[in-house]
C-alpha cells in the first residue's frame, strides 16, 4: 500500500495530472473540505487549475500509519501561490501547512482520497 501512494505522490509532485490518473480505481471519490465529494475526473482537472494557480505545489509525506487497505499520511503542503486559489488572491509567498491524507485502496489502486486540514487556517495563511 505505501508504495501505491508513494508513486501517488510522485505524480502528484511532478505535477502530471495523467499519471496521477493511473494510480486511481475508475469509481475514485475524494472528500474535501472545499469541495465536498468529486469523482477521478473533477479530481484531475483540478489539479491542472492547481498546478496552473500555485508553483511547486509538492506534498512530503512525514509520518505513515497503514492498517490493511487504509491508511493516514501526515504530510507537509508546500506552494507559492500565482493566482486566486483556495478563495484568496495569490500572493506569491510560500506557504507550508501540515495535513493529513486518508486513503482506500482496492486492488492496488487508490478508492477514496480524503485530505483533512484546517481551511480557515490555510486561507489565514495565503492571505498574510
Amino acid at each position: 500500500m505505501k508504495e501505491i501512494i508513494e508513486s501517488f505522490y510522485a505524480a502528484f509532485n511532478g505535477h502530471n495530472p495523467e499519471a496521477l490518473g493511473r494510480h486511481l480505481t475508475e469509481d475514485f471519490t475524494q472528500t474535501t473540505p472545499y469541495a465536498g465529494s468529486i469523482t477521478k475526473t473533477q479530481l484531475l482537472k483540478h489539479l491542472e487549475e492547481v498546478y496552473s494557480l500555485v508553483e511547486n505545489k509538492h506534498i512530503d509525506p512525514i509520518k505513515w500509519f497503514i492498517d490493511g487497505d487504509e491508511a493516514a499520511v501526515v504530510i507537509e503542503s508546500t506552494g507559492k501561490p500565482l493566482g486566486r486559489w483556495m478563495g484568496v488572491e495569490g500572493t506569491g509567498r510560500e506557504f507550508s501547512i501540515t495535513a493529513v491524507h486518508l486513503f482506500k485502496t482496492r486492488e492496488g489502486l487508490i478508492e477514496h482520497w480524503r485530505p483533512v486540514y484546517n481551511a480557515d487556517q490555510l486561507k489565514k495563511t495565503l492571505s498574510s
